[in-house]
């Protein structure tokens, strides 16, 4: 049989209780936090003494201190940035300059998809792009919902199909300004 690590609690049962956590620590570091990453587990929800649990990663930055970078709720939602989460896959990116999700893929053969969305309702949307500033772009297209580009001839950087045979509306690609 497999050997299996327990973390058990000795505080009293409530909400946010820390479970326990697996320290790494730098011993050589001459800061006063030493730790360089800590993955730790909480309690986490309303119902006394059957509480559900969240994982949470935190890593240090190069001369800094240790941050969150990464929760994983009792609701099965991930949240990269940030503690709480509003979709399965949540990521917050606070910098100025910044991607916050990036689908690449450096194969240069056969049909690749960078980042693919999809829905199986009849009014949703595999992938929606937005962009909520209400000033103006100091150089087009840097404000835009979606983009797309492209640098291959022959090649589409934004394309869109409507397969429909009814009297229904269809659009493949559409704006809005």
């Amino acid at each position: 049989a497999a050997g299996i690590v327990e973390l058990i609690t000795r505080e009293a049962d409530a909400d946010n209780v820390r479970v326990g956590g697996i320290q790494f620590v730098d011993r050589n570091s001459t800061a006063a936090e030493k730790r360089v990453a800590f993955i730790g587990s909480n309690l986490s929800g309303s119902t006394a003494n059957n509480r559900g649990g969240n994982i949470d990663f935190w890593t240090k930055t190069d001369n800094g201190s240790l941050i969150e970078a990464m929760r994983i709720t009792n609701e099965q939602r991930v949240g990269i940035g940030t503690t709480t989460p509003g979709a399965r896959l949540h990521v917050l990116d606070a910098a100025t300059t910044a991607v916050a999700v990036l689908g690449e893929v450096t194969s240069s053969t056969g049909l690749t998809i960078g980042v693919r969305g999809k829905t199986a309702s009849r009014d949703g949307y595999g992938v929606v792009g937005y962009n909520s500033s209400t000033t103006a772009p100091t150089t087009f297209p840097q404000s835009s919902g979606v983009f797309g580009q492209t640098d291959a001839p022959n090649s589409i950087g934004v394309w869109g199909l409507a397969n429909n045979n009814s009297t229904n509306q269809s659009i493949g690609v559409w704006g809005e300004t």
